[in-house]
């Protein structure tokens, strides 16, 4: 199973709250085989450089919390 958000990394508003709720659900089924997804909306100012940083910030484990992004026409 995947649990899903969207979300970008300047939101001032409900984006941090998503993600500390993303990140109390990554912790609480560490040893379950649930994969997190965020997936920007912002892809122009969302670089890979710059989801890897707020992945960081959000203790993220690369092979079960990914942070993706695309060129918006997708």
């Amino acid at each position: 199973p995947y649990i899903a958000c969207f979300f970008f990394t300047t939101c001032p508003g409900s984006c941090p709250r998503q993600s500390s709720q993303m990140q109390l659900l990554h912790n609480k089924f560490k040893d379950k085989p649930i994969r997190f997804v965020s997936i920007t909306v912002d892809p122009e100012i969302d670089t890979q450089e710059k989801l890897a940083e707020y992945a960081k910030s959000y203790g993220a484990d690369p092979s079960r919390w990914f942070f993706l992004y695309a060129p918006i026409e997708y």
